[in-house]
């Protein structure tokens, strides 16, 4: 997103922003699916002063070389989940 955007809905995808392959390999979210037991999840979001200049078949390891220098802001966010029992 730019900064001039205001929000996003639900479910939206960004016109400016960028989506890269998950380790589910696709660029959809996947959701949590701990093999069993509590497991936490941890969300980052960044804070960029700049267009990356990625495509989608990048990796985490490049992203971070690529945000090197642009980065306003980071926030994590951990969620906790529990498989319900079957």
């Amino acid at each position: 997103m730019t900064p001039s955007t205001p929000g996003t809905a639900e479910n939206a995808k960004s016109d400016s922003g960028l989506e890269l392959t998950t380790n589910f390999g696709t660029t959809d979210y996947g959701g949590p699916c701990p093999p069993s037991g509590t497991h936490r999840y941890i969300f980052y979001f960044y804070a960029l002063d700049a267009t990356l200049g990625l495509d989608a078949s990048a990796k985490k390891e490049e992203m971070e070389a690529a945000m090197e220098g642009h980065l306003i802001e980071k926030v994590g966010w951990m969620g906790v989940y529990e498989r319900a029992s079957a």
